[in-house]
């Protein structure tokens, strides 16, 4: 392949990006969801990156700078559990239930969301793909980039790699605890502590 053929290849990907931003779909947003407990009970946690994980989870007090979270997941326990901390913390949020149904949420109000919380492996557009895509939007639009942690049950050096690499600003292992959740989000600087 020539170097115009890759250029003309990389123009058309970042082309279908565009259009996949300004697609309106009917995304669906989830503020449901009753406290399970039971679903915390046996959750081990796994910190990528060396962030800290606190002795104690964050109060509402500390979280109240953030506006809107955005909770991407395919699986509804997963985004049932977000969901749970989210309330346990008084913080808002939308949710997502494929990449695709997040890029359409996140385009449709951009500087509505504080961070994105992405699951990699999902149906219709996976959460690399979906970063992509929102970091695209973002540099058109001349927006900040939103701080997006990637939530996985991978744990591997790849993966890893493959998170930062489509512009995510951190890997997380699923599944997370609050306080855990809540130590990384002080330490990037997303609450304040």
């Amino acid at each position: 392949m020539t170097n115009t053929q890759k250029q003309q290849q990389q123009q058309q990907q970042q082309q279908q990006q565009q259009q996949v931003c300004y697609s309106q779909s009917t995304p669906s947003t989830q503020t449901d969801g009753d406290d399970d407990k039971s679903v915390f009970s046996d959750a081990k946690e796994e910190v990528r990156e060396g962030f800290p994980t606190p002795d104690e989870s964050p109060s509402a007090e500390v979280l109240t700078t953030v506006t809107k979270f955005l909770l991407v997941d395919d699986n509804h326990i997963n985004l049932k559990v977000l969901s749970t901390y989210m309330k346990k913390l008084g913080l808002e949020y939308d949710t997502a239930a494929n990449g695709k149904e997040a890029v359409d949420l996140f385009c449709q109000a951009p500087l509505t969301y504080s961070c994105v919380l992405m699951d990699i492996s999902m149906p219709v557009m996976d959460g690399f793909e979906a970063t992509r895509c929102i970091r695209a939007y973002e540099d058109r639009e001349g927006t900040q980039n939103v701080p997006i942690i990637a939530l996985s049950g991978l744990a591997s050096e790849d993966a890893q790699r493959e998170a930062l690499g489509s512009g995510m600003n951190l890997l997380l292992t699923k599944p997370v605890k609050l306080k855990a959740l809540g130590g990384i989000l002080e330490s990037m600087g997303i609450l304040s502590g």
